[in-house]
């Protein structure tokens, strides 16, 4: 109107053509050789097609499990017949017979009677009565020990009452208590 111009606008097709263009231009094209080839369309365009969704279960292996406690366990060994372990984390009190290796990792308060071997480790503590062939303590033991061999390694503290046939003792184990050999016939009566 007031002096301004139009924009030029492209000439207006008329309507036959005007479909045409915008099919062509809406259509996939290919190209062979030179020619293009249009692709016909469906009549009713189909939505795009989903994955099928399956529930998917994780392997047994995979699924999160509750970390294994420390148990006290009697298990056959090869020459060891009966063995008893208390793990670490595990308190054992009472009378404990006819084991032939009980191995302390944990806490044992106890009376052992009719066993043939005590190992208390490193982690071990053993306090009560304990009558033994053999014993070796690498822990802690307090109370009334009777063994026929015993080995008590550097790092074992020993108290109370402490009776032995053969007695090894390495350079800085702790023995404090009544310390002493056991008579030469309840000696031989052990081992008839």
């Amino acid at each position: 109107m007031f002096g301004r111009k139009k924009a030029n606008a492209p000439p207006a097709l008329p309507p036959a053509m005007a479909s045409a263009t915008e099919t062509l231009a809406n259509s996939p094209v290919r190209e062979r050789g030179g020619l293009s080839l249009h692709k016909p369309q469906p009549a009713h365009p189909q939505p795009p097609s989903r994955p099928a969704v399956a529930a998917v279960r994780p392997p047994v292996a995979a699924l999160p499990t509750a970390p294994r406690l420390p148990t006290a366990t009697v298990t056959p060994s090869q020459g060891d017949g009966k063995v008893l372990l208390v793990g670490r984390a595990i308190a054992l009190s009472g009378e404990i017979a006819a084991c032939d290796k009980l191995i302390v990792e944990g806490r044992v308060s106890a009376e052992l009677h009719r066993c043939r071997a005590i190992e208390i480790t490193r982690t071990g503590r053993f306090s009560g009565v304990a009558e033994v062939e053999r014993a070796e303590i690498v822990g802690r033991f307090d109370g009334e020990l009777t063994a026929r061999r015993m080995l008590v390694r550097a790092s074992a503290r020993m108290s109370g009452k402490i009776r032995y046939g053969e007695l090894t003792v390495e350079p800085g184990a702790q023995i404090r208590g009544d310390i002493s050999p056991l008579e030469p016939d309840v000696l031989e009566e052990e081992r008839s």
